[in-house]
């Protein structure tokens, strides 16, 4: 099985694919950012989040991601922050640095619409040198590839306290353009409970495209169990906790459900979510998205 990724890596590698994949969160509800800029600044204090993504673990060079970023308000109709993402698979490594822009206005006395750009920079690196090959004379393997190139991305929302849809495409200089779709929306059940929706589908150009769906039981809008459903590719189950000093944290466990299902991999994301209160201004409720 090793060796099964191994090969898958350095197929990729050639053809350009993983280069071209943007990796799967089960908490992208939680951390909107690293899919569409048009969330950054929008909530009411400076944000820092971390979020970390260890996909089929137990196998040997399967892909982890890693997403930082910091957001903030600039004004009342700006917002702004950055963002930094280090995904690996095997040999090959791909590190992004951007900033996101974002612009929003009261399109109704529920609703905002925002609209966001993303420009950076990303890094890739092939360290070929360091597999073993069976001919180490072949010229292919004979030098790492690092590539720098230029990030562009745009992304628009339409949201409200229980709700929101969302349009982005964080990279569109690549030739394997992505685009997602996604929304949600919360329904009181009780007095302090609420059911929450989310769904993202990910479309990929000439590749098939990939469906999220995340049903969730919210209490006192704090804290979050949930599940998730990724058809033909993983189930799986998670939780999130807002904590009374703003701290907050996120954790799933998926089991995977494609051609991998016979080996019982795993994958676990972690996302920690901390605002930076502003001195002066009320804290209002936590939201839903």
């Amino acid at each position: 099985m090793k060796k099964s990724i191994l090969l898958a890596s350095i197929l990729f590698s050639a053809t350009g694919l993983f280069a071209q994949q943007d990796p799967h969160l089960a908490l992208y509800v939680f951390n909107p950012t690293m899919y569409n800029p048009s969330y950054a600044g929008n909530a009411q204090d400076p944000e820092l989040s971390l979020t970390y993504r260890n996909q089929w673990q137990g196998i040997e060079g399967a892909p982890t991601t890693l997403f930082a970023s910091g957001q903030s308000m600039l004004t009342d109709a700006f917002g702004g922050g950055l963002m930094l993402q280090s995904d690996q698979l095997g040999p090959i490594q791909m590190t992004s640095i951007a900033t996101d822009l974002n612009y929003r206005i009261q399109v109704s006395e529920v609703s905002k619409l925002a609209v966001g750009l993303r420009l950076g920079m990303s890094n890739y690196n092939e360290a070929l040198t360091d597999l073993y090959v069976i001919d180490p004379n072949d010229p292919i393997f004979q030098s790492d590839i690092n590539q720098w190139n230029p990030m562009v991305g745009y992304g628009a929302m339409v949201y409200g306290d229980r709700y929101y849809l969302s349009f982005s495409s964080p990279g569109i200089l690549r030739t394997a353009q992505h685009f997602y779709a996604s929304g949600g929306f919360a329904l009181p059940v009780q007095a302090d409970w609420d059911f929450r929706f989310s769904s993202q589908y990910k479309m990929v150009t000439n590749s098939l495209g990939s469906l999220d769906l995340s049903p969730a039981m919210v209490y006192k809008r704090r804290y979050t169990i949930g599940a998730t459903l990724r058809p033909g590719s993983a189930v799986g189950a998670w939780m999130h906790l807002r904590l009374g000093n703003g701290l907050s944290l996120g954790y799933s466990m998926e089991r995977t459900t494609s051609d991998l299902a016979p080996f019982g991999p795993m994958s676990h994301d972690i996302v920690l979510s901390l605002p930076l209160y502003l001195p002066g201004k009320a804290v209002t409720s936590p939201r839903y998205f």
